[in-house]
């Protein structure tokens, strides 16, 4: 069982930042886990999510609404208790046996309510934030993976497999795409093999970045930074055709975010190796995950 604090007297990052990227890793899917059992055993995970925070909106805007109300006659008598301190203070017995009270009661009623909805994760979520951080801090270039479409293929075809990438994943990888490797996949109109390469594409958990430039009728509003850049100028120079320019956009975003394409394509990795980004085949990132 992995240690969960090293240094009982270290706070917030610091506590973390002895641990290796392996342990993080291992750390961040224990804490995940029971994030996600105590949300799963709270009673109000029958209550669906949207509804869940509507009522916990509903008890806050009630409960200013009565603190409003509590107030404003506290101001008054202490108004009247200057000019008139005898009917200010009959004033003040009734305030407190028929407006204060109730309001009191209906109050504590919604505190309790609140505390009740509260699924008791908020230590744990900031833990597994700075976990997060940390690990951002340490993951190496190396280890932050652009991938290309053709990878997904070899997922499908067995030359990469479900402990392949769960290795990857407990060694510190993360993986990345940008809409392009998605619009690919979603454009096959094989409905079987873009189901499947869907779900082999799940399995990297990839994070989707904006592509770093845009290219008219390519890129998607939304999910490119709409800049033009001077490495997808050099890298269409040549061939100016709808795959090079997916390719390209790849390439780019992969370099400017200083990443490391993952590709079998040969000629794709010596263009990316030649503007002095990072790039390497299935072959080496496999040998990689033995090391």
């Amino acid at each position: 069982m992995l240690t969960m604090l090293r240094d009982e007297k270290d706070e917030g990052l610091e506590k973390y930042v002895t641990y290796s990227v392996e342990e993080l890793v291992v750390l961040r899917e224990s804490y995940k886990a029971r994030i996600n059992s105590k949300i799963k055993n709270h009673w109000s995970s029958r209550i669906q999510r949207r509804y869940n925070r509507d009522i916990k909106n509903i008890i806050w805007k009630i409960g200013i609404f009565l603190f409003i109300i509590g107030m404003t006659p506290i101001l008054i008598l202490s108004i009247i208790m200057v000019v008139n301190p005898t009917i200010a203070s009959t004033m003040i017995q009734k305030y407190i046996s028929f407006i204060f009270s109730p309001i009191l009661t209906i109050t504590v009623i919604g505190v309790l309510l609140l505390y009740s909805i509260n699924d008791n994760t908020s230590q744990l979520r900031k833990e597994l934030r700075n976990i997060e951080l940390v690990l951002e801090k340490k993951y190496s270039p190396d280890k932050k993976i652009m991938l290309d479409s053709n990878i997904i293929n070899d997922l499908q075809s067995g030359k990469i497999t479900r402990k392949d990438i769960e290795r990857a994943k407990a060694k510190g990888y993360r993986f990345y795409i940008t809409h392009i490797q998605s619009d690919e996949i979603s454009n096959i109109e094989d409905t079987n093999l873009r189901q499947q390469l869907m779900s082999f594409m799940i399995l990297f958990t990839p994070e989707i970045v904006n592509t770093h430039s845009s290219v008219e009728g390519l890129s998607r509003l939304g999910f490119t930074d709409i800049k033009d850049g001077e490495i997808i100028k050099i890298m269409t120079e040549n061939k100016k055709t709808h795959k090079k320019f997916q390719d390209a956009l790849i390439a780019e975003t992969s370099i400017e975010r200083d990443f490391t394409l993952l590709t079998n394509d040969d000629r794709l990795r010596a263009n990316v190796l030649k503007l002095n980004g990072r790039a390497i085949s299935l072959v080496e990132f496999k040998r990689n995950l033995t090391e």
